[in-house]
């Protein structure tokens, strides 16, 4: 779509919105960049398995969605990360999330708009990253 297309404006604002439902009915949060959809949830270390189950059917309805709309979710560009303290971190039991038949390893850092997190939001890693260390 050309840069500035009042049509690709409106095609991008109804795909927010559609990925926004998506996201509530399943009880999480979302942030919706240009190219870029987060889906997130806060719970106890216990709780977590649930959330999980709800975020990959989540990913999946956004994902049948969007192949529906002639969209292509990049499933290659997808990050886990779980943040917190670190007693809290200690308490989850969920290291991996299977998605369509893949068992993938939930990192202790990944990148967000440029910014490389770390579990426990020190940024360490992310100053590391500029500096080049």
């Amino acid at each position: 779509m050309p840069q500035g297309s009042v049509v690709g404006l409106i095609l991008f604002l109804i795909h927010c919105a559609d990925v926004m439902a998506i996201a509530r009915r399943h009880a999480l949060g979302v942030h919706l960049y240009a190219d870029d959809s987060q889906l997130y949830f806060r719970a106890d270390p216990v709780e977590t398995g649930v959330k999980v189950l709800q975020l990959v059917t989540c990913v999946d309805e956004t994902s049948q969605w969007m192949s529906a709309n002639s969209w292509k979710l990049n499933k290659y560009k997808m990050q886990f990360i779980w943040l917190g303290a670190s007693l809290q971190l200690s308490k989850v039991q969920c290291q991996k999330i299977t998605m369509g038949g893949t068992d993938i390893q939930i990192p202790t850092e990944a990148m967000c708009l440029s910014v490389l997190l770390d579990s426990k939001l020190t940024f360490a890693p992310h100053i590391q990253h500029l500096s080049g260390r």
